[in-house]
């Protein structure tokens, strides 16, 4: 007897035996439809969640804060903690402890330039933006539309007393922003002088109908940012100018007054108004105070009498947004920086570009940014970290969505496979009964040839197709409960979101449903093995006796 033979004969004996093979399936049916149902609907959920992060561009937000050195040993007598603490409490105020003191004392840590494009070059970053406001000044256009003039030349022009405000860098690209343009376009990526203004501020100026919003559109507005004082000596400060006549002989020849003075005729008073004036002079190895001929001064640079210098620039003003809506499911993960309120919006890199002048310029903080999709964003996190700095992002709520989901599906899987242990000791039970009724048929099978394991694998055939059919049917099933589920499941979603959802409740995937056929199966076969290995091990003369 072959293989065939014996899985015909098996079928055929399932066929014969209508009654008990019903009874086993419908155990089989119950457990392997709550397994089908759970792993189609936790797929569903944790996917369907996934789907609704990756719609919204909330969740693939990450911001780049501000750190400090971790290699600053905090001394011991600032972790001291009193007797009688808690283990629990005693970790936590320790690590407060340390944070507080290396706010303090430890090298802040901050991104450089060469950072910012080492992250960007990372295929999984969309985006790396510095989004900290930028205080300057601005000089808006003259000629407001509620005068008579309407020429935007006599517009264009410079007013006398600039006003202070702040600008802001945004991602041209970014769709959250380009949504909120309420009149003109948005800046393109190559507009270097293009800006957006705030619908606020222009309500302000006097720009309040939607007609004075169109003719603010072209506008220029000249926007100047201190960079901070050049390094000057103080005496430059009272004599302008005083700098580029000083070099190292002439320091030298000027400090050597100091020892003659007394040689002099002059009165003590007079005296001691030089030795005061010889103080402001810088000392003689400070290269950057001697007379080296001096760099020129970039054009887009102005410098005062006091040595402050001043970056100037015109923009014309392209469009107008309005203020950022938290209207998206997602909204309280709004701490990129494009909710922050400022007068103009510009292209990011020249904000950045801004800043990088400015003196004493150490790096960037409170960089914003973007992953192309939410898989992503634990790693990237990782690759941040590694450089140091601290991150705030999503990745804890879907790191805690991940294991709830997966509670869930480990509990409701674990009540399928305990209900289909159930169906198994049943089916064991009936197969027994079965193989005890069939003894005079295995005796016949014995008696004219049949070997042991020939009766044995026909015995566990017929429970391998038992738990396949019942699979099969139970997946079929399954298929059409969730059609019946997800109508009723979809409106009370969408009910709780305030929105359309339109992502299926369950989704089935053929991993999923392998899983149900090979737990089906290898439980039946299982559960076939002690009443075949006893119809195996059948004595025929025995069986004969008893038929």
């Amino acid at each position: 007897m072959n293989f065939f033979d014996a899985f015909r004969m098996s079928a055929y004996n399932l066929w014969s035996r209508k009654g008990r093979t019903l009874l086993n399936l419908v155990g089989i049916l119950i457990s392997c439809v709550m397994l089908t149902m759970t792993l189609a609907g936790t797929r569903g959920a944790r996917e369907g969640v996934f789907d609704i992060m990756n719609a919204s561009d909330q969740t693939k937000q990450f911001m780049i804060l501000e750190s400090y050195d971790r290699r600053a040993k905090v001394p011991n007598d600032q972790l001291a903690i009193p007797d009688g603490v808690s283990d629990d409490r005693r970790e936590r105020i320790v690590t407060r402890l340390e944070k507080s003191w290396r706010s303090k004392n430890a090298k802040p840590i901050r991104l450089n330039r060469e950072q910012m494009k080492q992250l960007r070059s990372i295929d999984q970053v969309s985006s790396i933006v510095w989004q900290r406001p930028v205080p300057c000044r601005f000089v808006w256009p003259t000629q407001l539309p509620n005068e008579e003039s309407t020429d935007k030349n006599k517009r264009n022009a410079v007013a006398a007393k600039p006003t202070r405000g702040s600008l802001i860098g945004i991602n041209t690209a970014d769709s959250q922003i380009s949504n909120r343009v309420v009149a003109g376009n948005m800046v393109s990526d190559q507009d270097d002088q293009g800006v957006m203004v705030d619908e606020f501020t222009a309500y302000k100026l006097g720009f309040r109908t939607d007609d004075q919003l169109d003719e603010l559109i072209g506008t220029k507005v000249n926007i100047r940012y201190s960079l901070g004082r050049i390094n000057t000596s103080p005496a430059s400060i009272l004599i302008p100018g005083f700098d580029s006549i000083l070099n190292h002989e002439t320091i030298k020849s000027l400090r050597s007054v100091a020892d003659q003075l007394d040689r002099t005729d002059l009165s003590d008073d007079d005296k001691k108004a030089v030795r005061n004036a010889l103080k402001l002079l810088p000392a003689e190895d400070s290269p950057a105070k001697t007379n080296s001929p001096q760099e020129p001064l970039p054009p887009d640079v102005e410098v005062d009498s006091k040595g402050n210098r001043t970056l100037v620039r015109d923009g014309i003003i392209r469009g107008v947004l309005k203020q950022q809506e938290d209207d998206d499911l997602f909204g309280f993960l709004q701490f990129t920086g494009r909710g922050s309120q400022a007068n103009l919006y510009i292209n990011h890199k020249i904000a950045e570009e801004f800043y990088s002048r400015k003196v004493g310029f150490k790096g960037y903080w409170s960089v914003a940014g973007s992953v192309s999709d939410v898989a992503d964003l634990g790693k990237t996190i990782q690759e941040v970290e590694s450089l140091g700095f601290r991150t705030r992002s999503a990745v804890s709520i879907i790191e805690k969505l991940e294991r709830e989901v997966g509670k869930v599906r480990m509990a409701i899987g674990a009540l399928a496979l305990l209900i289909l242990l159930v169906a198994a000791v049943g089916i064991c039970n009936t197969m027994i009964i079965a193989i005890l009724e069939r003894t005079a048929e295995f005796g016949i099978m014995k008696s004219v040839g049949a070997e042991d394991s020939q009766v044995l694998i026909m015995v566990l055939l017929e429970g391998l197709v038992t738990g396949l059919i019942g699979a099969a049917l139970a997946v079929l099933i399954s298929l059409g409960v969730a059609e019946l589920v997800s109508e009723i499941a979809r409106g009370w979603i969408e009910e709780r979101l305030k929105g359309s959802f339109d992502q299926p409740v369950f989704r089935f995937h053929p991993l999923d449903t392998f899983i149900v056929f090979a737990i089906a199966a290898i439980m039946c076969v299982l559960a076939s093995l002690i009443p075949a290995w006893r119809a195996a091990k059948l004595d025929p003369v025995a069986a004969m006796k008893k038929s």
